[in-house]
């Protein structure tokens, strides 16, 4: 039975396409899950940046009081596109991401060297890490409705997350919800602010929220109930951080601004970046795992992110 889904992406989309001819155009393939037992996130990211000759390659598996373990490979090489599946052969490691249905399963497989944090703020302090091999086979499933953004050549599809994570020796079963998304376009970190979100409520709810500080009562995205979509154009959030410089709280009021829905956020653990632009500018990009709560009383988890430039 057709889709009823006004709002689906195109499936070719899913796809590789020609970059523009901004220095900064990327094409961006995200993945993140949770699971519960044991309580384990990752994400994964491929950053093509095809006019600089080059990708940034991201992967961070975070599990509260424990190390975070991270990949992260500002200049990698360029991905080769063979049939549907793209691969990065990095200097210590081969990544590959494969879309085995379109809009329905995407598989992602990785194997070689990372660095361990005891700390995730060191990684904000470009200080090293101590090695450690990693190895991921991933499934992320779709699991609700895909969901195209109508003002940016962009989507999001709330998944099941499914697969094995192996770190040094330790295999680690992987089961629970998820979110991956796919743009392309120019993407400049260091030209604005912004926080993005993904979550699963316990309810079957799933909510994807995007605000822009500089831009107030405005955000992008999607609740999800029951196989309907109420799509997001207002809202906004707020966060604090700990004296670290971690975020260690956040409020998203998502919707109507007379009436919104309210959602508590405690990051569990942190898979960070530190991006330094050519001209010597410096975001800091604060990815966790993160527990979520409504003030109706319904409690979720996902992934929730904040780009936070240093002025």
């Amino acid at each position: 039975m057709p889709s009823t889904n006004s709002l689906a992406p195109n499936p070719d989309d899913e796809s590789p396409h020609p970059p523009g001819v901004e220095p900064f155009w990327n094409e961006s393939w995200y993945f993140d899950g949770v699971s519960a037992d044991p309580e384990v996130g990752v994400y994964v990211r491929l950053g093509n940046v095809p006019n600089q000759g080059s990708c940034l390659y991201t992967v961070a598996v975070v599990r509260p009081g424990q190390p975070v373990v991270m990949v992260t490979d500002y200049a990698g090489p360029s991905p080769v596109l063979e049939d549907r599946r793209q691969i990065v052969h990095g200097a210590d490691y081969e990544a590959v991401q494969e879309c085995v249905t379109r809009l329905a399963d995407y598989r992602i497989q990785f194997s070689g060297a990372a660095q361990q944090y005891n700390d995730a703020i060191d990684v904000l302090r470009a200080e090293p890490g101590t090695h450690a091999s990693l190895t991921l086979d991933l499934h992320w499933i779709t699991d609700g409705e895909p969901y195209a953004w109508q003002a940016l050549t962009r989507y999001e599809i709330p998944c099941h997350v499914q697969g094995t994570v192996v770190i040094d020796g330790e295999t680690i079963a992987v089961y629970g919800p998820g979110q991956r998304d796919h743009s392309w376009g120019t993407r400049d970190w260091w030209a604005n602010d912004w926080m993005w979100s993904a979550f699963h409520l316990t309810d079957g709810t799933r909510i994807h929220a995007v605000a822009l500080p500089d831009v107030p009562d405005f955000a992008i995205g999607y609740i999800q109930t029951g196989g309907e979509i109420t799509e997001l154009t207002q809202g906004s959030a707020t966060h604090q951080k700990s004296k670290d410089g971690l975020v260690s709280s956040a409020v998203l009021r998502l919707g109507d601004p007379a009436d919104p829905l309210v959602v508590h956020v405690t990051p569990r653990g942190f898979g960070p970046l530190r991006l330094e632009a050519p001209d010597g500018r410096v975001t800091h990009f604060q990815r966790a795992m993160a527990d979520f709560r409504t003030a109706d009383g319904r409690s979720g988890v996902g992934w929730i992110e904040w780009n936070i430039n240093q002025h």
